[in-house]
């Protein structure tokens, strides 16, 4: 039952939001570290972001330099009534995007879904549409510190996270294709992430 229920919160793109943000104390964590690892991006920079959800992001970029992709039609459909920039319904590992295209890419909450071999094919994709000076930011779940966080063990029970890992287990398997620094811990609400980020 509480499957069926969460699972039907999740395809409703906006409710879903509402509740994310209130859980998460309205992203402050999140908008703090896309301002401080993206900042001074020259104007016109190519920013994508892999796995968008409902676009909410968006905001953190000017709109004519933001490209959101993500699995779901619905979510995309909501990002384009309530966000602004370019929206893609991308259902495909390969990104659909040339080579060095990309000044900078973001990921939230993707790889605690993703199987090795597939994270390390998606990895090497980022590699290849990023500038050689472009920025990578990524954050990931983390498993529940105790059990009063009981937002982040549901979200993590119910999401499902076939793969969460610890920080060492996602160092290892980022390095595969590309080197990232490994830049901590950070709460956020409820939650919680690693935080992972390409050397400027």
């Amino acid at each position: 039952m509480l499957h069926r229920l969460l699972y039907w919160i999740a395809s409703k793109p906006g409710l879903f939001l509402f509740l994310r943000r209130a859980g998460r104390m309205n992203f402050y964590t999140e908008k703090r570290a896309i301002r401080k690892y993206f900042n001074g991006l020259q104007t016109g920079a190519g920013v994508l972001q892999i796995a968008c959800g409902s676009g909410y992001f968006s905001k953190c970029f000017r709109e004519q330099e933001f490209c959101g992709i993500d699995t779901s039609a619905a979510n995309i459909s909501y990002a384009k009534k309530h966000f602004r920039g370019n929206f893609k319904v991308h259902k495909s590992i390969d990104l659909d995007f040339g080579d060095q295209s990309m000044d900078a890419v973001l990921l939230i909450g993707v790889f605690h879904n993703v199987d090795a071999p597939t994270s390390a094919y998606l990895i090497k994709e980022i590699k290849r549409v990023m500038k050689p000076d472009g920025r990578l930011l990524i954050l990931e779940d983390v498993f529940p510190v105790s059990r009063f966080r009981l937002f982040n063990a549901i979200a993590q029970r119910y999401d499902p996270p076939a793969f969460i890992r610890t920080a060492a287990e996602y160092q290892a398997l980022f390095d595969q294709g590309v080197k990232l620094i490994y830049g901590g811990r950070l709460c956020s609400g409820a939650g919680g992430y690693h935080l992972f980020y390409q050397d400027i």
